[in-house]
């Protein structure tokens, strides 16, 4: 009975967890701003120790793979700040492949939206070098990988 009980609390804990969780934004994301040019920046964010990372390229300033400041997610808010002290991006996710909102800078406002990218985009800036940007479509938390195996434990104990 005490092992039933365990699973029974162990999966209702793990539910509320990823219930209460804030939306998971990794992936790779083309911004589309005022003015949207033929060569938009893109945003690659992932999950790295416990913390959104993220790297951006803007193909028009041959500026790539530069590491982006900050990346927080409340809820379906999501605050991003390009560089440490600079332009500042507030966000509201609409759905699993587009957030839109407004970025600030130090004299000016501009709309942004943001739609991801499920395929693999192959650049060429101009020196030739080929930048791969990759998406990993599915990403599981450290906790979720955790609750999985606690589940598979408490499982194989009862058998």
């Amino acid at each position: 009975m005490k092992p039933f009980i365990l699973l029974i609390s162990v999966a209702i804990t793990g539910l509320f967890a990823i219930g209460t969780a804030d939306k998971n934004i990794s992936g790779t994301w083309v911004m589309e701003q005022g003015d949207s040019s033929d060569q938009p920046p893109v945003f690659r964010i992932n999950m790295g120790e416990g913390i959104l990372e993220g790297k951006m390229d803007v193909p028009e300033q041959e500026v790539y793979d530069r590491k982006v400041h900050s990346i927080r997610v409340d809820g379906d808010s999501v605050f991003i700040t390009v560089y440490k002290n600079g332009a500042t991006i507030y966000a509201r996710r609409v759905n699993d492949s587009s957030i839109t909102g407004v970025m600030k800078g130090e004299s000016r406002v501009d709309t942004v939206k943001f739609k991801k990218n499920m395929n693999v985009i192959k650049q060429v800036n101009l020196t030739g070098k080929l930048n791969h940007i990759e998406h990993r479509v599915t990403h599981r938390s450290p906790f979720f990988e955790f609750l999985c195996f606690l589940c598979a434990y408490v499982v194989q104990k009862i058998s």
